[in-house]
Formats: structure tokens, sequence, C-alpha cells
């Protein structure tokens, strides 16, 4: 192959079913760019856990949006250690009242690394509920990226929205950019 990787997904998750999924974003080199879709309808549950490792050559792009129903909720943990340029995106609607999302995440930045964790969170109903905490490690000539955003409608009473990043520049030269 020539090293270029696209792939775009849909998963749905159906009204009270309960869903595990693992990412595994890996990358030898070239570039990869994955799109994945999940909706969940109301009172549905979904575990997702991503993992990125990318060759110090590589250029990956993980984006996941997730559209929440009426009651249903989001637990997702991510790990990512960088390549060249990575990036892992969680784009969320809360769509309809009573949804929850959870968002955890860790990652760590070698020398020649960088990866971007970015979220953007849309509060559309009302009482909806996003925790987020992210933490990471930067060694010297590695980059951390951290780049969060709510939105919240003015008709989305009763939003409960909390963001935290937490970084450790570990060696001179070691740089982390975080935009909550």
């Amino acid at each position: 192959t020539d090293g270029r990787h696209f792939r775009h997904l849909t998963i749905l998750v159906r009204e009270g079913a309960e869903a595990h999924v693992i990412e595994s974003h890996l990358a030898s080199g070239g570039f990869s760019n994955v799109v994945i879709e999940y909706v969940l309808e109301p009172g549905a549950v979904l575990h997702r856990s991503v993992y990125q490792d990318g060759a110090p050559e590589a250029v990956q792009a993980a984006t996941a949006t997730v559209r929440l129903g009426r009651g249903a909720r989001l637990e997702q943990c991510a790990l990512g250690f960088g390549s060249l340029l990575s990036r892992i995106e969680t784009r969320i609607w809360h769509d309809a009242g009573e949804s929850q999302a959870q968002l955890d995440g860790a990652y760590i930045a070698s020398s020649g690394r960088h990866i971007d964790f970015t979220s953007e969170v849309r509060h559309a109903a009302p009482d909806c509920a996003t925790t987020q905490t992210a933490k990471g490690a930067a060694y010297a000539g590695g980059r951390g990226v951290f780049q969060g955003k709510f939105h919240v409608a003015r008709d989305a009473q009763h939003t409960d929205a909390q963001m935290e990043h937490h970084a450790l520049l570990l060696e001179e030269g070691a740089e982390v950019d975080a935009k909550p």
C-alpha cells in the first residue's frame, strides 16, 4: 500500500443497550484518518476505550462524534503516546435531556512525538452533564496539546459541565499547550 488509510464507521447503540468498544489506532508510517460516528438511542450506554501509538514518522487523526439520546451515557477513556503528528478528537452532542458524558484521558509525548487531545461538547438540552479530565506528560522534544470546548444552548438549563487538564513537563525542552 501507499501508507494512506481512511475509515468511516457508524455504530448505533439501541435503546437501553450497553456497548463496549475498544479502538486501537496504531500506525507504522504514512497517514491514517479514522472517523467513527456513534449514535446512542435513549437509555443506551457506551464504554469507549481508545489507545493510540504511532511510529515516529506516522500522521494519525482519529475523530469520534457521539450523539446522546435522552438518558444515554458515554464513558470514554483514552491513552495516547503520539507520533510525528497525532490527534484524538471527540465531538459530543447532548441532543436530549438527562444524558451524561465522562471523558477521561492521559497522554505521554516523548522526543519527536506530538499528541493532541481535542474535544467539543454541545449541550443542546436541559439536565445534561459532562465531566472531562485529561492528564499528560512530555519529555524533551515532545509536545502535548489539550483543547476543550463546551457549548451550552440558552435553553439547556441545569447543565453540569466540568473540565480539567493537568500536565507535567518532565524535562527542559518539553512542550504542552492547553486551551480549555
